[in-house]
């Protein structure tokens, strides 16, 4: 039987998802102690559970330079074949709300909640020995589940105007993972931080309407990721890197100025030289009111932000 150690090793989305094997119910908006204390009071369905194990990092050989090669003759073009639709409805279990979908290493476990899609789990690497899904089919194959969904309201209870839930958080064995390059990269669908769901799970939950999702599915185009179709417009950039900086800076003055959140603003990193600048200021006024000028000395701050 598994220990609560065992399962505290675990990030929360594994351990949702080997609740959503189970006949469980009612734990998809629970935190992660929560979580943990209903699989501890069923021992006995999770008694495969052992402790996760830290993969050490791999180092990737460096590639030889390929031999120049002469160039074949261009051959007469054959005839196009009937691409098959990649959703398989026939992979696709919804049972007493839970929706299940694996294929081709796609994997999405979701809850129908009352007018509310929750996104669970949402991997293309749900086997890591198998290799990834090629390139934007687990969001098209996600798009096609919820027009799916909205075809029988009567039957699922979504419509348009239903809310699309879900929370960026890291998934077990995903390497170099940052909250805040997920974060940007939702929002850049559409999603917005539910700043009321956040606090009330302490975890990183966006939502946005469910119409508002199916119009950003067109960035998953396999013309468009192709290149035969325009990429369409993203939001402005430095307007979702300052929206991030802003929701930090509202954390940083509800905490009373926390030495906690320098590491968040740390891992800006890849954003743009002037937003990279905003989070040294709140950096630096962090140090001078906590007085830690010894622990974050600014050249490494500094270093730090590629400033």
């Amino acid at each position: 039987m598994p220990s609560r150690e065992e399962l505290q090793s675990h990030p929360v989305t594994t351990l949702k998802k080997e609740i959503s094997k189970t006949n469980i119910k009612g734990y998809s908006k629970m935190k992660k102690p929560e979580i943990v204390e209903l699989m501890l009071k069923n021992k006995s369905r999770f008694h495969h559970i052992k402790m996760a194990e830290k993969k050490p990092k791999e180092e990737k050989p460096k590639p030889k330079p390929a031999p120049k090669e002469e160039k074949p003759k261009p051959k007469a073009k054959a005839k196009a074949k009937e691409e098959k639709p990649l959703l398989d409805l026939s992979k696709l279990k919804i049972k007493e709300n839970t929706l299940n979908y694996i294929n081709n290493n796609v994997e999405i476990i979701a809850s129908l909640l009352d007018n509310e899609f929750y996104l669970d789990i949402f991997t293309s690497k749900s086997d890591e020995d198998e290799p990834r899904a090629p390139r934007g089919e687990a969001n098209m194959v996600l798009c096609e589940i919820i027009k799916h969904l909205l075809k029988d309201k009567s039957k699922y209870g979504l419509d348009k105007k239903s809310k699309f839930t879900l929370e960026a958080g890291e998934i077990e064995g995903t390497k170099n993972f940052n909250q805040q390059k997920l974060n940007k990269y939702y929002m850049t669908l559409g999603f917005k931080k539910d700043k009321k769901e956040s606090d009330e799970t302490d975890s990183t939950i966006f939502s946005q309407p469910i119409s508002g999702f199916i119009k950003n599915c067109m960035k998953f185009d396999k013309d468009v990721l192709s290149g035969k179709k325009p990429k369409p417009k993203l939001p402005d950039i430095d307007k979702i890197e300052n929206t991030i900086i802003d929701q930090i800076k509202s954390s940083v003055v509800k905490s009373g100025y926390a030495v906690d959140n320098i590491y968040d603003l740390l891992n800006l990193g890849d954003f743009k030289k002037p937003q990279r600048e905003r989070a040294l200021k709140i950096i630096q006024k962090i140090i001078k009111t906590t007085k830690t000028e010894t622990r974050f000395p600014e050249v490494d701050v500094k270093k730090r932000l590629k400033l």
